[in-house]
């Protein structure tokens, strides 16, 4: 015989609570989803939890990036890009984190040139080349976004990551 409330459904119910957040933000429990593709470039491999935060704090030789982050690298005959997602504990540790790296790269950056802010449907995005790239960045919520893309795929990619992010801001 079954009751209505058992245990069962209790414990359901509360996965379901628990775990529903974190479907209509576009991530999953180990972390931020990548698109599958961006443009007409598809995802070839990526990197999650401790693997992606060594990665990127490779890249910077220090410790940037919190555990809650994601790296992807896609790839398409006309080009390659690489997308890294870092998720923060609250959007103001996003914000802050890109408002330093902007200012960074906008002064003091070797690395990096040409730098420039943009707005693109209501989302501000910092754009710089370095490295034979076109590399565009920002913060959303509790998401940061850097994408380092060929020049060829560049726009395309930008245009697909805004689109992909920005729906799921409307789904949330």
């Amino acid at each position: 015989m079954r009751f209505p409330g058992s245990i069962r459904e209790k414990i359901g119910i509360t996965v379901l609570a628990l775990l529903l957040p974190l479907v209509l933000s576009g991530q999953s429990a180990r972390g931020p989803v990548l698109p599958p593709t961006l443009g007409s470039l598809k995802l070839a491999n990526k990197l999650t939890g401790r693997d992606a935060q060594g990665m990127i704090d490779r890249l910077h030789d220090k410790s940037v990036t919190p555990v809650n982050s994601v790296v992807g690298h896609y790839a398409a005959a006309a080009g390659e890009a690489t997308l890294y997602v870092s998720v923060y504990r609250m959007d103001a540790e996003a914000a802050s984190t890109f408002k330093k790296m902007a200012d960074r790269i906008r002064t003091r950056n070797q690395v990096f040139t040409h730098y420039q802010e943009r707005s693109f449907w209501g989302q501000t995005v910092a754009r710089c080349y370095g490295l034979g790239q076109a590399h565009y960045f920002f913060s959303r919520n509790n998401h940061l976004y850097w994408l380092g893309a060929d020049f060829e795929v560049a726009q395309a990619a930008l245009q697909s990551l805004l689109g992909k992010v920005s729906q799921a801001k409307k789904q949330q």
